[in-house]
């Protein structure tokens, strides 16, 4: 279950923004080097993302989805960071809710009605943060052959390959951050991602798609992952409303 909430976060991280240069159309390295610029300034973001996952293994199918909504601020200031997020998990008939909450050094989680917080680094949250920054899945090799396409309301789409090898880096470095990561066995595709901005360059929402492969027990499963993404918020205000923190109980570990 934790890995399908993985690819979630790591898949996430795909979305960029196009710079404005004129009358011609802008390239790739553009979008990319303006987005470093606008990305480097902001301190909230609010993002709904829907991930949906299907391994096959023969004649057998397990499908999977989780919903979750992001919302990040004060990232600039590691003292005043906050940070909030619902998920549901959706698999074989059951629904999992979850919520999690940072703020003033103290992470709060609420599964299935149980609630305990724990001091915790932001360091730690920081990860699922930088999780969305496109720096951290992006090789600048890979923007020569990305597509950047302007639509008729003055919109923007961007589409890139992320390689299959980098997937795996990527996943490994974002894993870290969560447990020991053991990926023996496991090949990532090629990822499809396919990114939309709005005429002044933020993010609206992104798509990818990208497969995998792993062997158990002798038995090859193929896995689809798809990913869609809407941004809400690309550094205005977000409202971030704290859950009754008297009612989580300090975990013992």
């Amino acid at each position: 279950m934790k890995k399908v909430l993985t690819f979630v976060l790591i898949l996430l991280t795909a979305f960029s923004l196009v710079a404005c240069g004129g009358s011609a159309e802008p390239t790739a390295k553009e979008v990319y080097n303006t987005y470093l610029q606008k990305a480097g300034t902001i301190d909230a973001m609010d993002v709904d993302v829907d991930m949906q996952m299907k391994m096959m293994m023969g004649t057998e199918t397990m499908e999977a989805q989780a919903l979750i909504n992001m919302k990040v601020a004060n990232t600039q200031s590691v003292e005043d960071a906050l940070m909030q997020a619902t998920m549901t998990i959706k698999q074989s008939g059951m629904s999992i809710e979850m919520g999690m909450y940072y703020a003033d050094g103290w992470g709060y989680v609420d599964v299935l009605g149980m609630k305990v917080k724990q001091q915790t680094p932001m360091e730690k949250f920081a990860t699922q943060f930088d999780g969305m920054q496109i720096e951290e899945m992006v090789e600048p090799d890979w923007l020569e052959s990305a597509v950047v396409t302007k639509n008729q309301d003055g919109s923007y789409t961007m589409e890139i390959k992320m390689e299959g090898e980098a997937f795996l880096d990527y996943y490994e470095m974002l894993m870290s951050g969560i447990e020991d990561v053991d990926v023996a066995g496991v090949t990532f595709n090629d990822a499809t991602l396919t990114l939309v901005f709005d005429k002044e360059y933020y993010p609206v929402s992104a798509e990818a798609k990208t497969g995998a492969a792993m062997e158990v027990e002798g038995s090859v499963v193929d896995i689809e992952i798809g990913i869609s993404m809407k941004y809400n918020a690309f550094g205005d205000d977000v409202v971030i409303t704290p859950p009754a923190l008297d009612e989580y109980v300090e975990a013992n570990l």
